[in-house]
């Protein structure tokens, strides 16, 4: 299932994160809106010590991304 940015905002701040529209959109444009990409980013922004590094490096056709998705 695919979702619009909103809905990925929508989505990411009930997982607790709070980011930017420009933070949203980059994170929706990367995973094709889909819901286990933005998922998998939600995780890993979670875990992240390093918002801006995670953002700059995650892309949806990383190996174990494309692989998942």
């Amino acid at each position: 299932m695919s979702f619009t940015p909103g809905q990925a905002a929508e989505l990411l701040g009930n997982s607790g994160l709070r980011l930017s529209p420009p933070q949203v959109e980059l994170l929706h444009r990367r995973t094709g809106g889909w819901v286990a990409g933005l998922r998998l980013a939600a995780l890993g922004l979670a875990e992240s010590a390093d918002r801006e590094g995670f953002l700059s490096q995650f892309c949806g056709d990383d190996r174990s991304v494309a692989d998942y998705l």
